[in-house]
């Protein structure tokens, strides 16, 4: 992975406040709240396409009912 990204990944999880902060920890800190933020990162992916998801369900249904009238 690219190493910027690495860094940056705390902060878009909002785990820290900038890159500058992330540097500042510890390589273990690093390591842990990196993979703490994964998580975060995913999760929140993961609540984004299921509702877009919905949408498009919710859209094609009522396409569907206005259809059939």
């Amino acid at each position: 992975m690219d190493h910027l990204y690495e860094l940056y990944e705390p902060v878009l999880a909002g785990l820290a406040k900038s890159i500058d902060e992330v540097m500042s920890w510890t390589l273990d800190q690093r390591i842990l709240m990196g993979n703490l933020a994964q998580r975060i990162i995913d999760e929140r992916t993961q609540q984004q396409s299921m509702a877009v998801q919905m949408g498009a369900t919710e859209f094609w249904n009522a396409l569907q009912k206005a259809n059939s009238r």
